[in-house]
Order: C-alpha cells, then sequence, then structure tokens
C-alpha cells in the first residue's frame, strides 16, 4: 500500500461518502478521478496559455519584421558577432 492521506474536512468527507455511493466506486477511486480530472483541466488550461503566448509572440515578432523590412534594414546573424565571434 502506497502513503496515505488524512483529510480532515467534514464537508470533503460527506462529498466523497456521496459521490462515491451515487457512482458505486470506492472512496479513493473518486478522490484519484476528481484528482485526474483537476489534472487534465489544469493541463488544458496551461497548454492553452502557452499557445495563446506564443500566438502574441509571433505577432509582436512579424510586427518587427514588417518594420524593418520597410525600413530596407538588413540583418545578418554575423551582426551580433565580432571579429572574434564573441557577441557584441
Amino acid at each position: 500500500m502506497g502513503q496515505q492521506i488524512a483529510i480532515r474536512s467534514d464537508k470533503a468527507r460527506e462529498l466523497v461518502d456521496k459521490l462515491s455511493e451515487r457512482h458505486g466506486k470506492s472512496i479513493t477511486a473518486v478522490i484519484e478521478a476528481a484528482l485526474m480530472e483537476m489534472d487534465a483541466r489544469d493541463e488544458a488550461t496551461r497548454d492553452a496559455e502557452i499557445a495563446e503566448r506564443r500566438v502574441r509572440w509571433r505577432a509582436a515578432i512579424e510586427h518587427d519584421q514588417a518594420i524593418l523590412r520597410e525600413a530596407n534594414v538588413n540583418f545578418n546573424i554575423e551582426d551580433m558577432y565580432d571579429e572574434d565571434g564573441l557577441p557584441c
């Protein structure tokens, strides 16, 4: 048997008992299912936030690139390094 946890909340106990009876599952199964569902929602939210951040960054980069193109600014990766190959 793995590590055990103790939940000292009357409300949590009432809810887990009610759900356990309603779904015909053990208390452990109900708690595991609830935690997995919460974890999945957190992961989905995190993934959506990362995707949204990427969209904003890409839009900002494309905006800056458009400004540089309009100004005919030429930039090469070599411009970032000195004659010894060190970053400027």
